[in-house]
């Protein structure tokens, strides 16, 4: 018997538009009732969302018109969700009032909210992605803050790693497990409390989620930088604002740092190899070109990589096309999500 595929998020979407629905707007406002109240600042409304439910957590990207959000104490009474929203705003600029205090922010301010209380928000034209934990999920550090309306930006260390993680955790998510998708939101709980209380504890059952946004960032760098002679593990540790001992057992799995960063340089010396001619650049320049310092020892790392030498490669590119770039690494059913959270 074959073994069953792993349970994933479930996914609901929603998309309507003014020039498809003459009334958009009012689909809109009736679609949002259980959470918000909305006042419509544009007649030509739009609003996309893609929302997945993480059964602890809701994970969405919410884009739309220019709008202003009023959740009240009715509301926020009889909706029966009592959980924290984490937003991180992608485009646009707003200002808000969280029980009687003015804020405000724009692209890259992570802003936090206590869905039990209410607020007003105007937003221009804007595009969020937005994460709504379970209280229960939470730890300790949030029974003492006043965290409703509380804003922040990345001048904070940690909360440019939960910036990263929580973008890393969206690009992701579609290939995702439910198991992994609960261990990433667990992890941006983890984050969050560790910029409150001012620690970012490596507490062993967060590591693994957060980590894996440490590699991507580092993977992202080492690709912007792969011809720098300046690359070093100290140097992709002092981006990261981790340890060289960190940086290490991040690439465990990828032979090391070093084996990585090799590859990496191959890989792009393949593709200009399989599309040169005689005539080109020689092998010893592409391989200087590449961080080679020699072109012995790139004959010698190029076969062993690819099982041929370069000369056999050199103007085979419709035997050996060049290799892909490395990656960069409805609202009733979200509402039911929301209240079936712990």
């Amino acid at each position: 018997m074959g073994s069953s595929s792993p349970a994933r998020p479930e996914l609901t979407r929603m998309e309507i538009s003014s020039a498809v629905h003459p009334d958009a707007f009012d689909l809109y406002r009736d679609a949002a009732a259980g959470l918000f109240e909305s006042h419509l600042g544009t007649q030509d409304f739009f609003c996309r969302t893609e929302s997945y439910d993480l059964g602890v957590a809701v994970l969405s990207r919410f884009e739309s018109a220019e709008q202003t959000f009023f959740r009240t104490r009715k509301q926020a009474r009889l909706s029966d969700v009592d959980h924290v929203h984490l937003n991180i705003d992608l485009t646009g600029t707003w200002t808000g009032d969280y029980d009687g205090e003015s804020i405000k922010g724009g692209r890259g301010t992570l802003r936090i909210s206590n869905l039990a209380r209410p607020f007003a928000n105007y937003s221009t034209d804007f595009a969020t992605l937005n994460l709504v934990v379970s209280r229960s999920a939470l730890g300790p550090a949030w029974a003492d803050r006043d965290i409703h309306g509380l804003v922040m930006t990345d001048r904070n260390p940690g909360v440019r790693l939960l910036l990263a993680h929580m973008h890393h955790f969206w690009d992701s998510i579609g290939a995702l497990s439910m198991d992994e998708a609960v261990a990433a939101s667990t992890a941006a709980g983890a984050l969050i409390e560790g910029v409150l209380s001012g620690r970012l504890d490596r507490n062993p059952v967060y590591r693994k989620p957060i980590e894996r946004t440490l590699f991507a960032i580092a993977c992202a760098y080492i690709e912007r930088h792969l011809i720098d002679e300046r690359l070093t593990p100290d140097a992709v540790g002092a981006h990261l604002g981790v340890s060289r001992r960190t940086v290490y057992r991040l690439f465990r799995d990828s032979g090391g740092v070093g084996a990585y960063v090799q590859g990496r340089r191959l890989d792009r010396a393949f593709d200009v190899v399989a599309n040169s001619t005689d005539k080109a650049a020689s092998l010893a320049e592409i391989a200087y070109d590449h961080g080679f310092l020699s072109a012995a020892h790139f004959s010698r790392a190029f076969r062993t990589r690819f099982g041929a030498t370069p000369g056999e490669v050199r103007g085979l590119s419709k035997i050996y096309p060049p290799r892909p770039p490395a990656p960069e690494t409805g609202s009733e059913r979200i509402i039911d999500w929301l209240r079936r959270m712990p």
